[in-house]
């Protein structure tokens, strides 16, 4: 008998350290971000979409790309590309859209593109063949202010979470990934594979997360900021990274879809989406990420949010 109640305890006591491990374990489970809602970044009425790219882009139809979420929340930042421009009209706008003011402002008609944001939210860096070479140039978000940093040819730059430094792709020289000082500066190599390219950086600024191709197919890397320790976080194809906020994801586009990776390459999530959907970008709380996509393909690609659940 005695025997029998000691077996009794035991067994409680397996449960509940059973139940323990599975009430720690649910949380984790359930950390995994999922779809909850897909919507247009203007306007989900497409009679007022229409009107508003007319008036201000002067074309209904056209290619928007490179949407980058202002780190304040109240701004997007995207490239125009009309299909059929007028004779001598620019067919490539820089764009921002207010999303409290639900307006756009063209803020340059040069070809300018990449385009990434200051941690004010008051200028961004981007690259522009203006000259007839890619180079990067940084100016205020209202256009003004218009500053040339690299000379030798640069392409896809990425500002730091403290303003401080710009990682880049070298166009010249096509031989990896640069950081220079924000004025320009300092300029120091860091990779050396001539496809490494993408740079997107974590939000506490000590890891670069990238684009290589080093072991034979383009997939998604993170190192540090110096260029040391470079980690292979995906191995089925990867493209355009963009760090959450917390540090915790890295989003990216695969086969026409948005993934996300976890910072240490060990957990893969599928954003899944009814229609092809690219260039991911977080706004600043986590909640949401801005696309380019293409849902209907009679009036060509647009901006979407996909809004998340945790």
């Amino acid at each position: 008998m005695k025997g029998q109640i000691v077996e009794n305890k035991m067994k409680k006591t397996y449960v509940i350290i059973f139940i323990g491990i599975l009430m720690n374990l649910l949380p984790v489970f359930g950390q995994n971000p999922k779809v909850a809602a897909v919507h247009d970044l203007f306007n989900d009425d497409l009679g007022k979409r229409e009107n508003m790219f007319y008036e201000v882009l002067g074309a209904g139809k056209g290619d928007f790309g490179g949407p980058a979420w202002s780190p304040d929340g109240k701004k997007v930042i995207f490239e125009f590309e009309h299909h059929n421009p007028a004779p001598g009209e620019e067919n490539s706008l820089l764009c921002v859209f207010n999303i409290e003011e639900s307006s756009i402002k063209v803020i340059s008609r040069l070809n300018d593109r990449n385009a990434s944001w200051s941690p004010d939210s008051q200028q961004i860096v981007f690259d522009s063949d203006r000259t007839g070479r890619p180079e990067i140039y940084k100016m205020n978000i209202d256009g003004t202010n218009l500053i040339q940093l690299t000379q030798t040819g640069a392409l896809g730059p990425a500002w730091s979470p403290d303003g401080s430094k710009i990682c880049y792709r070298n166009y010249s020289t096509d031989t990896g990934l640069w950081i220079m000082n924000s004025d320009g500066n300092g300029a120091k190599q860091i990779t050396y594979d001539r496809w490494d390219c993408q740079p997107c950086w974590s939000p506490d600024g000590l890891r670069i997360a990238y684009v290589s191709k080093k072991e034979g197919k383009v997939n998604i890397w993170v190192m540090n900021a110096d260029g040391s320790n470079p980690v292979q976080l995906t191995t089925k194809g990867g493209a355009q990274p963009a760090w959450s906020p917390d540090g915790k994801w890295i989003a990216f586009e695969r086969d026409d879809q948005i993934w996300l990776v976890s910072s240490d390459g060990r957990t893969e999530v599928h954003l899944r989406t009814d229609f092809p959907v690219f260039e991911p970008s977080w706004s600043p709380d986590g909640s949401k990420i801005v696309v380019s996509g293409i849902r209907e393909i009679k009036y060509d690609n647009d901006l979407y949010v996909i809004s998340l659940k945790y």
